[in-house]
This record gives C-alpha cells, sequence and structure tokens, in this order.
C-alpha cells in the first residue's frame, strides 16, 4: 500500500495530479482540525485562535485554480515527481510541524492575538512554512514552477487572510466606536425607547439588544473585497495594463462604501429584531446581509468601474 501511495505520488497524468490534490487536501485538513491538540498533549501549549475559516479556505482555491486551469494542468501533468524531492520535502514539513514554539519563543504573554500578536506570527508562520514544504513534497518544484503566479497570488490571499485576524483585534474597537457613535444619532429616529452605550458597544432599541463585537465592525468584509479586488487585478494584468493610481483610489471608495452599508446593515438588523422578528434579525440579516452587500458592490465594480481602471 505504500509503495502504491509512492507510485501515485511519482507518477504523471491528470488522475494521479487529482490523487495528488486528494492527499494535500486531507493532509492539510487533518493537521488544521487537530495540530492543537498535538501541541497541547506533547508541548503543553495550545494556541486560542486557529481560526476555521483558515482550515478550509484552500479548498475554494484550489477548485477556482483547477477551474480556471485544467488545461495547462493536464499539460504539466506529463511531468513524473522527483521520489528524492518527495522525501526530501516530507522531512522539512514534518520537521516544522514538530518544532516546538515554546523552546524557541516566551509564551507567558498569552496564547491569543490579543494578549501576544507576534506568537500568533510565530504560530501561523511556522505552520505556514510547513505547509508550503507539505505541498512541494506532494507535487514537487517542476510542477510549482509552471504555475507561479496562480500559486503565488493563493499564498498572497493566505497571508493577507492571516494578516487581516491580527488587524480585526487590534482595530475592531475603533471601528465599533464609529459605529455605535453613529448608531447613536440615527436610532432614535425610529423611537424615543432607545439605548446606546458608546463605551461598552451596546445597543438596546425597545426589548432587543445587540453588542456591536467583531463580525459587525465590517472588517471582515473589508478584507474579503480586498482579496476580490486583488485577484481580479492579478489576473486582468497578465493580460492589460492596470492604472495603478485609479485602482488605489477606487479600492479606498470601495472600503468606505462597504463601512457606510454595514452601518445600514446594522440599523436593519436593530429595526427588524426591535419591530418584526429577533429570529430574522439574527438568523438572516446577521448571517447573510453583509455577504449580499459585499457580492453586490463586487460584482458593481466588476461591471462598472474595473473597466475604467485598463490603460488603453
Amino acid at each position: 500500500m505504500f509503495r502504491k501511495l509512492i507510485n501515485y505520488l511519482t507518477i504523471e497524468g491528470s488522475k494521479a495530479f487529482l490523487f495528488r490534490i486528494l492527499i494535500y487536501l486531507g493532509l492539510y485538513t487533518s493537521i488544521a482540525a487537530f495540530y492543537s491538540d498535538f501541541t497541547n498533549h506533547f508541548y503543553h501549549y495550545a494556541f486560542s485562535n486557529f481560526d476555521v475559516y483558515f482550515s478550509y479556505l484552500i479548498f475554494p482555491l484550489f477548485i477556482i485554480f483547477i477551474f480556471l486551469r485544467w488545461h495547462k494542468i493536464k499539460n504539466a501533468s506529463k511531468y513524473k515527481n522527483s521520489l528524492a524531492q518527495t522525501l526530501i520535502f516530507f522531512v522539512l514539513a514534518l520537521f516544522f510541524f514538530l518544532l516546538p514554539l515554546n523552546r524557541l519563543v516566551s509564551l507567558e504573554a498569552g496564547l491569543n492575538i490579543r494578549d501576544n500578536s507576534l506568537i500568533f506570527v510565530y504560530y501561523y508562520g511556522q505552520l505556514f512554512l510547513a505547509f508550503v514544504l507539505l505541498f512541494l513534497s506532494v507535487f514537487n518544484w517542476n510542477f510549482v514552477k509552471k504555475f507561479k503566479l496562480e500559486f503565488s497570488l493563493i499564498t498572497l490571499i493566505l497571508f493577507l487572510y492571516l494578516f487581516s485576524q491580527i488587524l480585526v483585534e487590534k482595530m475592531w474597537s475603533y471601528f465599533s466606536y464609529a459605529i455605535t457613535y453613529s448608531l447613536s444619532y440615527i436610532l432614535p429616529l425610529f423611537t424615543k425607547y432607545t439605548y446606546v452605550d458608546i463605551e461598552t458597544f451596546n445597543v438596546r432599541m425597545l426589548d432587543f439588544n445587540v453588542y456591536i463585537g467583531p463580525p459587525c465592525t465590517g472588517i471582515y468584509s473589508m478584507m474579503a473585497f480586498i482579496f476580490l479586488f486583488l485577484m481580479t487585478l492579478i489576473l486582468v494584468a497578465k493580460y492589460k495594463r492596470i492604472d495603478v493610481f485609479k485602482s488605489f483610489f477606487a479600492l479606498i471608495a470601495a472600503l468606505f462604501f462597504i463601512f457606510l452599508l454595514n452601518i445600514f446593515r446594522v440599523v436593519i438588523i436593530v429595526v427588524t429584531g426591535a419591530f418584526y422578528s429577533q429570529e430574522l434579525a439574527i438568523n438572516f440579516f446577521h448571517e447573510y446581509l453583509s455577504a449580499v452587500f459585499l457580492l453586490s458592490l463586487f460584482l458593481l465594480y466588476l461591471y462598472k468601474i474595473f473597466p475604467r481602471l485598463l490603460l488603453k
């Protein structure tokens, strides 16, 4: 069985490539799910912010990559993997997975982003490097170098997403303050039975209470829009020249609109919860409205704004 696995990792062909993807995604998901338990059991520490979305973010990225580049993948899959590369990269990946972080840096300052963002960088940097080496073990360098743009883009997206976690923990209170302050003027227009505490970010209208925490700040939507915006520019830049100056201000304008839309979203949630249905406000508008606004704005940009960013 082990020899058959090695054969699938080294032989050429599109079927072997799909098998390698399944192997990598299986290893990736398993490690992402159990790595905290592993470090807690053997090294007596567990990082409290291994984000579940990061664990599965690579799945849609792989699907997009395969869908857009299948013809090129079929041609590149004709090359055999090197058994030596497979073993060397696997040993290096194993080394970084097993490397005890508490032997390299002090963990006394805390094991979450809010207490110590530097630990977050070390922890995810170690895992990110290990996952990259594991990827090279499964696919080898000869295959990866034929898709430098695509894999660079995937790496950039993952790095930006990790950075957004630090940004949320460091900046969410400022966004919450701005949103709560805005609500203190908007919500009394609906009813005088409104209470807004700008210091604690608590809002109450009639018998409906909400807390303006990190998910309500709009930072996640902003980071998601940045990912989509940069992905589109990078893919378009391969065929067309981009006006960098216009692109920068277009992105800034989009982030400002997302912030305003997020205030509008919170108003809808509060008013709906107070006057109509708390279940509808929380389970529907809170869960899905930000995604609807985000995708609508991005499609508007894709249709109206992006053509204006191209140089003639």
